[in-house]
């Protein structure tokens, strides 16, 4: 799938409007076979605490490196055949994840991890098939839901089998807007808080060896994008000697549609829609000196006027007007219109 620099979706800001309840749904964000997505890695930085409406600044993260996630027909999983109801497979190349799509979201039913112990010096890589599947993410998922589910499966490694139990407890803790490297606008995001506590028995030094695995992540979900924007990890093995890995990955680049949201065929984009007192609009590109965006009610009566200037976006308030259908028109400075429906409640 092609891809698009983020640079080019996040626009210059000048302020942040108060933000509604964001509600991710299977609709929007389950991802789709060929979808691609390029991260940039950087250093983990503790995620700072959840609630409503919270401005989420990563804008100083440095990167460290890139990792690419690939989204494919079961079949480029090796064990897909033992698992006929899988609808996807995920990938960044060394670890390879098998998902079902049910009524409650996105479920993982197998996969295939690399992993590396540095005492003694040991690479194994392991099989995993979950006798009870584990719900990644629930749709959809508001703020504020939580769930919880057991860990229970086997896993194989060089013709060894032993045993994987524990559980999985997710929360959506936080919600409001979050801002990248760059300097661009910021993005409204979800945030969802996962907590994996398991046992896995592997074969270390020819021997089962019961592993405590920990993994803490938070993950920030865009209303209309089909993995998390960034996501802040950590996690830990523990065979007698811990080891951790830690880090930070957000979004390099988007597949096409994101922007295509941000800023429609119509050379903007309104969010979220409907709304309820705030609605924030994008553009494509700055619509100029001398551009006009409108408002309208039902009756075709001007509500908000707004001279555009070179802004990339802006928010305006609907507060005080009835709920009910309004249009949103630009009018550029060669006089073309372009206009898209806007719901208040």
């Amino acid at each position: 799938m092609r891809t698009r620099l983020l640079s080019t979706l996040l626009l210059v800001a000048a302020g942040l409007p108060a933000l509604a309840q964001i509600t991710i749904t299977a609709a929007d964000n389950l991802p789709a076979v060929g979808d691609t997505f390029l991260y940039n890695t950087a250093a983990y930085a503790a995620p700072p605490a959840g609630g409503d409406d919270v401005t989420f600044d990563y804008s100083a993260l440095t990167t460290t490196g890139t990792t690419e996630f690939h989204w494919l027909a079961p079949s480029a999983y090796s064990g897909a055949a033992a698992f006929p109801n899988a609808d996807l497979a995920a990938t960044n190349e060394l670890d390879t994840f098998l998902y079902e799509v049910t009524g409650v979201g996105l479920e993982r039913v197998a996969e295939h991890q690399h992993i590396v112990i540095p005492f003694p010096p040991t690479v194994i890589d392991l099989d995993v098939a979950h006798s009870n599947s584990i719900l990644d993410l629930p749709l959809p998922l508001s703020n504020d839901d939580v769930w919880s589910d057991p860990l229970e499966g086997t896993v194989t490694s060089d013709g060894s089998t032993g045993t994987r139990t524990g559980l999985v407890q997710g929360e959506a803790d936080a919600y409001g807007y979050i801002l990248l490297p760059g300097g661009g606008a910021p993005v409204p995001v979800l945030r969802v808080r996962t907590n994996l506590q398991e046992t896995i028995q592997i074969p270390i030094g020819n021997q089962m060896t019961p592993v405590s695995h920990k993994r803490m992540q938070h993950d920030y979900y865009a209303p209309w994008l089909k993995m998390p924007i960034l996501s802040v990890f950590t996690d830990t093995l523990n065979a007698g000697l811990t080891v951790t890995e830690s880090g930070i990955r957000y979004l390099a680049s988007a597949p096409v549609g994101l922007a295509e949201h941000m800023a429609a065929d119509q050379g903007f984009g309104l969010f979220p829609n409907p709304m309820n007192d705030v609605v924030t609009i994008t553009f494509s590109s700055a619509p100029g000196t001398g551009a006009l965006l409108e408002v309208l009610d039902a009756l075709g009566r001007t509500v908000r006027s707004e001279r555009m200037g070179n802004r990339t976006w802006l928010s305006l308030s609907l507060a005080g007007e009835e709920p009910g259908c309004y249009f949103v028109r630009l009018t550029d400075t060669q006089g073309k219109m372009s206009a898209q429906r806007l719901i208040k409640r």
